[in-house]
């Protein structure tokens, strides 16, 4: 059997109430993983329909190239973060070059409301270098978590129906009452 979700939790205040979706290594390759039969497009799609923000993660060894991942991000619709990580392989000045040429083709494709913000950041040293919209990394959560509001499109769907159904219900009765009285 194939493990379909991993769910880790990692106790801590300021990612409460955020709930990450790790895509698989993401490739353009038309090839079937053997373990789920699904091309990595296809399992990235899936996951994308179940988040309200996206991180989307670029390896800054790779420079600025993100045209060939527009195409799946423009399948999300939500709040994006870009970030192009191993920033400390590349350096400050290095890293203004990658966000700043990365922001204008993003803002060409996306909304500028629809990105939160473009960063560079670095694992091995906790710290961005780089950050468009100058965020903090608490900051950034902070909007996703407005962002995100802890509902997802199907629960919204799901509240939605359940509105529709009490609706009805109510009207119903007010209607059997109505019949009633007369």
């Amino acid at each position: 059997s194939v493990l379909d979700k991993l769910f880790v939790e990692i106790p801590s205040q300021q990612l409460d109430g955020l709930v990450f979706i790790d895509t698989p290594g993401y490739n353009n390759s038309d090839k079937a993983n053997q373990s789920n039969g699904k091309t990595d497009r296809e399992t990235a799609l899936e996951a994308l329909g179940e988040g309200n923000v996206l991180f989307w993660l670029v390896d800054c060894e790779r420079g600025t190239t993100v045209s060939n991942d527009i195409e799946i991000i423009k399948q999300f619709d939500g709040k994006k973060v870009f970030i192009f990580n191993k920033a400390d392989k590349k350096g400050v000045q290095e890293c203004v070059k990658i966000v700043e040429d990365a922001a204008r083709t993003l803002y060409k494709e996306f909304p500028q409301e629809e990105i939160i913000d473009i960063i560079a950041y670095s694992t091995l040293d906790n710290k961005i270098y780089c950050s468009k919209n100058h965020l903090t990394l608490p900051e950034i959560v902070d909007e996703a978590k407005k962002a995100g509001n802890g509902v997802s499109e199907m629960n919204f769907i799901k509240e939605l129906i359940n509105m529709l159904f009490d609706d009805e219900i109510t009207a119903s009765q007010n209607a059997i009452k109505d019949i009633e009285e007369d």
